[in-house]
Formats: structure tokens, sequence, C-alpha cells
């Protein structure tokens, strides 16, 4: 349970931490470079589009609903699913093969002694051995989800988040743009903490050395 507590308190800090930086990094670039509020919208920009705003309530609706039509009806499309695979299925697939890999020799050898099978071996020594280079993976698969995700409603299915945001680019509503962008990005901040936090689970109960402790 501490150290659950732990991976919960550092993944918090962490997620704290870097929307910090990443809206105060924001704010400092448009004002830097003096971009125009009409395209280039600040963190206050954003707030009162879909917080503070007198019509933040419909503009909400209008976002969350594209997000969550997706989530109900599925892609369907065997392009989404094509490009699904190759930003995501691959580099994971190959990350994986290479954590088998990894598997101490000696480790195998304690296994090879007791002419323990190849299932037995896969089971207790290469998965485990595998753990980290999967959650490495799955870590940077994430965004590249919701990357893949969006750029497939985009060019495939015509509807969903992608969608719209090409949508409001074309009608230069600029203010529901940048909000499914800020919506998207903590969408995957949250999954990229989920992740993070299975993972300092399995690496502390299956490869304890892995773990800051």
């Amino acid at each position: 349970m501490t150290f659950l507590l732990g991976c919960n308190t550092r993944a918090a800090g962490q997620a704290i931490l870097t929307t910090g930086v990443m809206v105060l990094l924001w704010w400092g670039v448009m004002h830097v470079f003096d971009r125009n509020r009409f395209f280039a919208k600040r963190p206050d920009d954003i707030w009162s589009f879909l917080i503070a705003g007198p019509d933040a309530a419909s503009h909400r609706v209008t976002l969350f609903a594209a997000l969550l039509l997706v989530l109900a009806l599925g892609r369907g499309a065997v392009g989404t699913v094509t490009i699904v695979a190759i930003m995501i299925f691959f580099p994971t697939m190959v990350a994986c093969l290479r954590g088998l890999r990894q598997t101490p020799g000696q480790i195998v050898d304690v296994f090879d002694s007791y002419a323990s099978g190849r299932m037995r071996l896969l089971f207790w020594a290469r998965l485990p051995a595998m753990l980290p280079a999967f959650f490495a993976s799955a870590r940077m698969a994430v965004p590249a989800a919701v990357l893949a995700a969006t750029t497939a409603e985009w060019l495939a299915t015509g509807r969903g988040i992608g969608s719209l945001m090409a949508l409001t680019a074309s009608t230069s509503d600029y203010n529901m743009l940048w909000s499914a962008v800020v919506v998207l990005s903590v969408l995957a901040t949250l999954a990229y903490m989920a992740v993070e936090l299975v993972e300092c689970r399995f690496l502390r109960q299956y490869v304890s050395e892995q773990v800051n402790r």
C-alpha cells in the first residue's frame, strides 16, 4: 500500500509539474512573439471558451460530444485500423521482442539446468525481463495512440474530434480548435499517468531493481 501511495504521489507531482511548465511555455511563446490572438490562443482564452465564458457550456457539449461519439460508435474503417497499427502496434512489438532478448544468460542457464520447458522459461523469466521494455513502449504509445486516432478521424472516418478540428480550422473557429488540442493533451497525460501507475506496481512486484527507491 505504501509503494502504491508513493507511485500515485510521484505520478501526480510529475503531471502537475509538466502541466505547469507547458502552460507557462505556451503563454510565454505567444507573448514573446506577439502572435495575433485571433489565430494564436492563450491559456486564458481557452479557459474562457470552455469554463468561464457565457457560452462555455455549449462549447463543452460540442467538443465532448465529438469525442464521445467515436468512443461509443467505434471507428470501423480499415484505413483507421491500418493507421493505428502502423503508429502503435509495430513499434511496441519491436520493443517487446527486444525486451524478451534481455533475459540474463545466468537465469536462462538456471532454467536449462533444471530441464525447464520453453513455456516455463517464457512465463517465469523472459516475460518479467520484458516488462521494462513493454511499459516504456506503452508510455510512448499513449500519446501516439491519441495522435493516430485523431489522424484517422480526420482522414478516414469524417467524424469525431479529429474531424471537428479539421472543420473548425476551415471555418476559423480557433477557440474550438485550440480547446480540442487542450482536451486531447489532457487525455494523453491522464492515460500516460495510468500507464505509469500500472508500471510502478508491476515493476515493484517482478523487477524491483528497475524501480527508484
